[in-house]
């Protein structure tokens, strides 16, 4: 049972599709006369028995999906699926299941049959088919008839898409082959909008209480589009977890303030088309991030050539690890966005627990889901899709060095100081030697990147044009005062006072 998240590593540019449904669903798996007295079940008093594999099983999508492998594996590579020396059949006259014995001579698919082997997405009774031309895709119809008719199966001819397109309706979504990406289609964008409206309206006359049932059922609904609505699982989470606190099906469960916000989201659904459509492939443009945190300060490595660094306020300071963690991530795509902007990142932290949050991107803890609601923001303004990846402390020692650092050097002038000599002397522009955390100003340079800086080393930068704050660490304090010679600019140098060094003279 595959979902249209496989697709995404099965389909190719320009592929060609064609999409069916089997007749009778699980109806075609016969039970044997001598097992049906156990599938059994009770209407009134009156006992009956299954003659067939019965919806409402819990075991019967797993075993259809079983024995629905011939059928898959013949359309993937029909002569390797008729040169098995056994296979199952399914007998389309008393729908029993049985075995069948075939020499390799009489179960020996044509030529042409041989030749249709297509790219299968099966999903219980619902296939789809890619091929990767319009020639190959107009044969498919006839060639996956004659597969069906050889194994006693029917094709349901309402459904499906049996003409050769490139724009096809599975599993509830529109699959653009040409412009490849996801939508949901407008009927079901409607019906989630039809269902949170009703929610909402029934919820506001009784005190938001809602039956357990009714709001499951919307988020099921709202939950088969996540491959089309990227953010989906991020406003389902408080959904679930309301969900969990029921008595039993039949009960009420009490909606929350924020999963009322979150069911206003789905409401607003249909008017935000951005959220509407993912990219079924993505460039193969790539880039490697690694990123750390401590207690005290974040590391992130980009491609194992450029850092970034900072130091945690001390609000953050006294969060849980799995939280600066997640924040270590947001920080490190902030500093090289530029660099990253429209690429795969894959992303290496030594956390499993954050790994396992970001390759869902649900969590049931509230700060945690905030936190990667605005990660998952920024990824999707800027185009990024991030691939998180386990990786050993050991492995990771750029990134765990950079957050284990202690910078005993960074420094700035008491903020009421600097603030005196702005008012006494002139406005500066920018802040040549700081860090996130020291800045005067709001733009600096800095000596690792952070999210909000100007740049990596001012001294690889003009400073002409610029009112400069020179706050600089002491072993720069020389070079500092070679730039400002060289260029001949406007600067305010913070330094220690002593009588017998000339530092600009």
């Amino acid at each position: 049972m595959e979902t249209l998240k496989k697709l995404r590593r099965l389909a190719k540019p320009d592929d060609w599709c064609i999409s069916f449904d089997l007749q009778d669903g699980y109806y075609v798996v016969g039970i044997d006369p001598a097992y049906q007295e156990y599938m059994q079940f009770d209407v009134r008093g009156q006992l009956f028995q299954c003659g067939a594999l019965p919806f409402g099983w819990n075991d019967s999508p797993r075993i259809f999906v079983k024995v629905m492998k011939v059928l898959v594996e013949c359309l993937r590579s029909p002569r390797s699926a008729a040169d098995r020396r056994e296979v199952w059949k399914l007998q389309s006259g008393s729908k029993v299941r049985r075995r069948w014995a075939v020499c390799r001579r009489a179960g020996r698919c044509t030529r042409e049959e041989h030749q249709h082997g297509a790219r299968v997405l099966p999903y219980i009774d619902d296939f789809l088919l890619l091929l990767s031309s319009r020639i190959e895709a107009l044969r498919a119809p006839e060639l996956t008839s004659r597969v069906l008719v050889r194994l006693g199966l029917g094709r349901n001819k309402k459904k499906g898409q049996w003409d050769p397109t490139q724009l096809v309706e599975h599993l509830g979504l529109e699959v653009d082959l040409k412009a490849g990406q996801f939508c949901v289609t407008p009927a079901r964008l409607q019906k989630i909008h039809l269902l949170a409206k009703a929610l909402l309206n029934e919820a506001s006359r009784q005190r938001r209480w809602r039956p357990a049932r009714k709001l499951a059922a919307f988020t099921g609904l709202c939950q088969s589009v996540y491959q089309a609505v990227p953010p989906a699982r991020s406003y389902l989470r408080e959904l679930y977890s309301v969900i969990s606190t029921k008595r039993g099906w039949g009960a009420k469960v009490k909606l929350t303030r924020r999963t009322w916000r979150d069911i206003e989201w789905w409401l607003r659904l249909p008017a935000q088309s951005r959220w509407n459509g993912r990219k079924v492939w993505r460039s193969p443009t790539r880039a490697k991030v690694h990123t750390d945190a401590s207690l005290f300060a974040w590391g992130g490595v980009l491609n194992l050539k450029h850092a970034a660094r900072g130091l945690w306020s001390d609000e953050l300071r006294h969060f849980h690890i799995m939280h600066l963690d997640l924040e270590a991530v947001y920080k490190t795509v902030q500093s090289f966005l530029r660099e990253l902007t429209g690429k795969v990142v894959r992303l290496y932290c030594d956390n499993q627990a954050v790994v396992a949050m970001l390759s869902h991107f649900t969590s049931r803890h509230l700060e945690l889901m905030r936190r990667k609601r605005r990660l998952w923001i920024l990824l999707d303004l800027n185009d990024i899709e991030l691939q998180a990846r386990y990786i050993r402390s050991e492995a990771n020692e750029w990134a765990d060095r950079l957050s284990r650092d202690k910078d005993l050097d960074d420094w700035r002038l008491n903020r009421r100081w600097f603030k005196w000599a702005e008012r006494e002397w002139h406005r500066h522009t920018v802040d040549s030697f700081a860090s996130e955390l020291s800045a005067q100003l709001l733009r600096y340079y800095v000596q690792w990147h952070d999210p909000r800086c100007e740049g990596v080393d001012s001294l690889a930068f003009s400073w002409l044009g610029e009112v400069n704050w020179v706050n600089p660490l002491w072993s720069l304090l020389d070079e500092g005062a070679h730039k400002l010679r060289e260029e001949g600019c406007a600067a305010t140098v913070v330094a220690p006072y002593c009588a017998q060094v000339r530092i600009l003279g």
